[in-house]
């Protein structure tokens, strides 16, 4: 379990293909964060919940197969790209963002970006799956950052980045048509299946 609040932003070191799987190593900028690391931890890399295969000196090295390659945003990295990292909740930790459970539900592209006094909106793209659980004002984990939703039509919805946002997330980077992996709110998701099964 995650709370959508990136603690670092990494690159990758590199990327080993094993048909249509990878191994991905991602550099730790923060040795506080590799120290906790080890062998078995959960990691979200851009909102993907990873384990850690094994650990080198500065990196991590996870073992991402084809169909998380295929579904989310991973199989687009290349080496010295940005990611954004979060380790795992433990008991006692601020939760900050909202639940997130580091299970992508689809991909998103960026569609528009526009600056707004201080503040950045994002446009995003999404499929006619996501379309009953994104609402005005609901939560929705971008590439792992915990946002709320601004505004929604049929085809895509918009977030307000506030700048602290976007200096500590690879949200900073964007471009348009980037895909980014999408996390519907998990309240949202059992809401509509237990009000879907009592009509």
């Amino acid at each position: 379990m995650f709370s959508g609040i990136i603690q670092s932003v990494n690159q990758v070191a590199f990327i080993e293909q094993h048909g249509n799987s990878l191994n991905l190593a991602i550099k730790v900028s923060s040795e506080e964060l590799l120290s906790k690391s080890a062998p078995g931890s959960s990691i979200a890399i851009n909102g993907v919940c990873l384990t850690v295969a094994r650990c080198t000196q500065d990196n991590l090295i996870f073992n991402v197969s084809s169909e998380t390659a295929r579904i989310t945003n991973l199989g687009d990295l290349k080496e010295n790209d940005a990611v954004n990292f979060e380790p795992s909740l433990i008991i006692g930790d601020s939760l900050d963002g909202h639940f997130v459970t580091g299970h992508v539900d689809a991909l998103g592209e960026v569609i528009a970006i526009e600056s707004q006094d201080e503040y950045t909106e994002l446009k995003i793209d999404f499929n006619d799956e996501l379309k009953p659980y994104i609402a005005k004002k609901c939560s929705i984990c971008v590439d792992g950052v915990s946002l709320t939703v601004n505004k929604v039509d049929k085809k895509s919805f918009s977030v307000m980045i506030v700048p602290h946002t976007l200096k500590n997330t690879i949200i900073q980077f964007y471009k348009l048509a980037q895909r980014v992996n999408l996390e519907i709110d998990v309240i949202a998701r059992y809401t509509y299946s237990i009000l879907n099964q009592s009509s």
